[in-house]
């Protein structure tokens, strides 16, 4: 699992100092890259860093990648956010810092901030919190486009009844 907040330009240097600040030493918001290091990320209006993963160490490379700056995990994040469904990115390669290629897919949920609006695509938009999501790994080449194609149609109310929010968080 992952945690990507959501961060603005204006609110980038103080959201890095911060980390660094908590014990995440080397922590700034980096280029998505499949190998090699990753390169510290140009100006962009928005941007979603790995903040917390169930598999990342405190000194992990992937701590700070923003995963707003890579084409097809962006489109996912940007679907998620305008529909408040799940949605998923397939066929994606996922970071492998020993080499090689690890063919899967991305599936990702938006967190809305508490207590604000969240009807329209714009007050979704500006009221994300952040993202969760996680990556998997296929077996193969072949993610099974069948399988998860319509995934990020379903909104998230039809999957829990009981909540207008998938992991409503405070500010």
């Amino acid at each position: 699992l992952i945690w990507c907040p959501r961060v603005t330009r204006d609110e980038r240097a103080e959201f890095e100092r911060k980390q660094r600040d908590e014990g995440l030493t080397d922590y700034a918001i980096k280029t998505w890259a499949v190998m090699n290091p990753m390169s510290v990320s140009p100006e962009r209006n928005e941007y979603f860093p790995i903040l917390y993963s169930t598999v990342a160490s405190k000194k992990s490379a992937t701590l700070g990648t923003d995963l707003n700056s890579e084409s097809a995990r962006s489109q996912a994040i940007k679907r998620a956010r305008a529909g408040n469904i799940m949605a998923t990115a397939q066929n994606v390669l996922l970071r492998n810092p020993i080499g090689g290629q690890r063919p899967g897919f991305f599936a990702v949920v938006p967190v809305y901030r508490k207590g604000v609006p969240h009807g329209s695509v714009d007050e979704r938009r500006e009221n994300t919190l952040g993202v969760a999501l996680r990556d998997l790994q296929a077996s193969t080449g072949d993610v099974g486009g069948d399988l998860l194609g319509a995934a990020h149609t379903e909104p998230l109310r039809e999957v829990n009844e009981d909540t207008d929010h998938i992991g409503e968080a405070a500010e």
